[in-house]
């Protein structure tokens, strides 16, 4: 039996492969052995499967920022448009809850009144139906 002296660097990386997976220390030495076998197949395959994987990782991270980046402008964009429109509430005739109207039209300040009144008549689709109903 030959006494063998092993770097620290090196039983850190074979004890990291032994870890990862799930390999017995000759199961992890022999792994080792052949991924510094820089002509293997095997090194090859890894090498390969690690550049992969990184390449995975980069595109979504990529990929989750340029989510991010519509999903910002079309939420600015959209609270924007909603910003320039101008709201009134008219209570339905039936129930007396409120009912939503909006307008983006320029005249908005002289045009409100004659809305509400020709709105004020007007009912929720449901509360008509409940009353044709009836």
């Amino acid at each position: 039996m030959v006494k063998v002296s092993i770097p620290h660097e090196l039983q850190i990386a074979i004890m990291r492969i032994q870890v990862e997976e799930n390999l017995t220390w000759e199961e992890a030495c022999v792994k080792a052995a052949t991924l510094l076998k820089t002509n293997s197949e095997e090194f090859k395959k890894a090498v390969e499967a690690e550049a992969k994987r990184i390449y995975k990782r980069r595109f979504m991270t990529q990929l989750n920022k340029a989510r991010e980046t519509i999903y910002a402008k079309g939420y600015e964009a959209g609270y924007k448009e909603a910003a320039s429109e101008d709201h009134f509430h008219v209570p339905c005739s039936i129930c007396g809850k409120p009912m939503h109207f909006s307008s983006t039209d320029e005249n908005w300040d002289k045009i409100r009144e004659v809305l509400y009144n020709a709105f004020k008549t007007w009912a929720h689709t449901s509360c008509l139906e409940k009353e044709r109903s009836r």
